[in-house]
C-alpha cells in the first residue's frame, strides 16, 4: 500500500477514483518498482555473502597412539585414519555453520559418504604427529566431494577422496543441497585434479570366492542409527585370512556405499582375491541378506611387506 500511496501523492486524487484506462499504465508501474526492487535484493544479498576463501584449508593435529594397532596383524588401523579425517570434516563443517546464516544442506539431514578413493603412501608409526587437512573440492545439487591429507613433518602419507550426499534424517530420502553456497562463500578449492571414482564390480559367484557371514553389534551402530561406514572396512579385513594381512598392507582402497545396513540387519560378505606378480586385489561385495539389497562394493590393492 506504500507503492499506491506514493502514486496518489504524485499523480493526485484517490487511487480507486482514477480513471480506468490509467490503470494498466499504474498496473506496470508497480510491476516494473516490484521487479526493480527483487533484483537489487536479489543481488545485495549475493554481494552481501560471507567470504570464506581463509577457511578453505581445515587442519587438525593428530598424534599416533597404541590404540592405531590392530591386534589381528599388527598394523595400523586404516579405519582409524579415515575416523580421524572425518572428525577434520565435521569440525570444518562446523566452523562454516559459525559463519553463515544459510547452510548447504537442511537442518534435518545427515551427511552420508557414497564413495571413497583412498591412496596409502606410507603407514605412519606410534609416536608420529599427524596433520590432517580436509578441503571442498567439487559440488552440485545433489552431492559435496572432499579431499584430504595425511601428513607427517610434511611428507604426504596418505590420501582421501569422498563423496558425500545429505539424506532426511527421517525419511531416509537424498535432500538438495546448496553447492552455490560453497561458490558464493569462495569455500570451494578447484584447484586440484580430482579423479573420477571407478565402477567396481560386483564379486561373481566363482570358484575361490569365500563367505563371511555376520550380525552387526552395538559398537557397529553409529549416531545415524546405521552401521557406521568405517566397518564395513574392518569386515573386509576380517573376511581375510589373519596371516595375509599380517604380510600385506593396502595401497589403494576403493569403496562404494548401495543401501545402508540397519541395526537388525543380517549381512554377508563375499571375497575373491586375485594375485599379480606385484600385487594383490581383494574384491568384496557386502550382502544385506535381510533387505536382499548390496549394501557396499569394496576393492582393496595390497603390496607385500619386505622387512
Amino acid at each position: 500500500m506504500d507503492l499506491y500511496l506514493y502514486l496518489e501523492s504524485s499523480f493526485g486524487g484517490s487511487f480507486l477514483a482514477w480513471p480506468k484506462n490509467i490503470m494498466p499504465y499504474v498496473t506496470n508501474t508497480i510491476k516494473l518498482c516490484y521487479n526493480r526492487v527483487s533484483l537489487f535484493m536479489k543481488e545485495g544479498c549475493r554481494l552481501a555473502v560471507v567470504d570464506l576463501s581463509d577457511m578453505r584449508v581445515y587442519s587438525m593435529p593428530f598424534t599416533v597412539d597404541e590404540s592405531y594397532i590392530l591386534a589381528e596383524s599388527g598394523r595400523i588401523d586404516l579405519a582409524k585414519l579415515i575416523h580421524n579425517a572425518l572428525v577434520v570434516s565435521g569440525a570444518h563443517d562446523q566452523a562454516v555453520h559459525e559463519k553463515l546464516d544459510d547452510q548447504v544442506k537442511g537442518e534435518a539431514d545427515i551427511w552420508v559418504i557414497t564413495q571413497y578413493l583412498i591412496h596409502v603412501y606410507k603407514a605412519p608409526k606410534v609416536g608420529d604427529e599427524l596433520q590432517i587437512t580436509t578441503r571442498v573440492t567439487d559440488g552440485n545439487r545433489f552431492l559435496i566431494r572432499r579431499y584430504f591429507e595425511v601428513l607427517c613433518d610434511g611428507e604426504l602419507l596418505m590420501d582421501i577422496h569422498t563423496q558425500y550426499a545429505a539424506i532426511n534424517f527421517q525419511t531416509r530420502q537424498m535432500s538438495k543441497v546448496n553447492a552455490d553456497l560453497v561458490r558464493q562463500t569462495d569455500l570451494l578449492d578447484d584447484s586440484l585434479p580430482m579423479p573420477a571414482f571407478e565402477k567396481l564390480q560386483r564379486v561373481p559367484d566363482v570358484e575361490g570366492l569365500s563367505r563371511f557371514d555376520y550380525l552387526p553389534q552395538a559398537d557397529d551402530i553409529d549416531e545415524n542409527q546405521h552401521v557406521n561406514n568405517l566397518v564395513y572396512l574392518r569386515w573386509c579385513y576380517a573376511s581375510l585370512a589373519a596371516d595375509f594381512t599380517a604380510t600385506h598392507t593396502p595401497i589403494k582402497v576403493e569403496v562404494k556405499y548401495g543401501k545402508e545396513i540397519l541395526p537388525e540387519d543380517y549381512i554377508h560378505i563375499d571375497t575373491l582375491m586375485q594375485s599379480s606378480a606385484s600385487e594383490v586385489v581383494t574384491q568384496h561385495t557386502i550382502h544385506n541378506t535381510s533387505k536382499e539389497t548390496v549394501a557396499c562394493d569394496v576393492r582393496i590393492t595390497w603390496q607385500e611387506i619386505n622387512e
